[in-house]
């Protein structure tokens, strides 16, 4: 699936970030976007990165998925019209950045740093990633 218009703000209007195939609830109802964020250099670590990233909210969230109430969203920070993500989500490296928006409008968002320490062991780094996404839906 292609992603959400990239480009638009985080306070958006929920028409605004909406892609193409977005379903109705994923508009309307409180979500959470997952991001991995990288730049146009991409070396082994982090494209692991990316893949257990997605690996993580994909097998613990299929569900969720299913319905739009989480989002997996790969975006290159790199590109001219997505630089503003560097500055809104304090970016220098490639990051997994967890945006909770409710009524289409950014309630929160933190960036997991810990993904750089664990890419070496798999089984903690998917589970790192799964308790922040379970943790960010809860409104922790």
């Amino acid at each position: 699936a292609k992603p959400a218009d990239v480009s638009t703000p985080p306070e958006a209007k929920p028409s605004d970030a909406a892609s193409a195939d977005a379903k109705p609830s994923q508009v309307k109802g409180d979500r959470l976007i997952a991001y991995y964020f990288h730049g146009k250099q991409r070396c082994p670590t982090c494209k692991n990165i990316e893949a257990y990233s997605q690996e993580a909210v994909a097998s613990g969230f299929d569900e969720q998925l299913a319905t739009g109430r989480i989002e997996w969203q790969v975006v290159d920070f790199d590109e001219p019209a997505n630089r503003h993500f560097k500055k809104d989500y304090e970016l220098d490296t490639p990051s997994v950045v967890l945006v909770r928006l409710r009524d289409g409008k950014q309630q929160d968002w933190r960036n997991l740093p810990e993904v750089w320490e664990l890419v070496g062991d798999k089984p903690a780094f998917i589970k790192y990633v799964q308790d922040e996404v379970r943790e960010h839906l809860e409104g922790k």
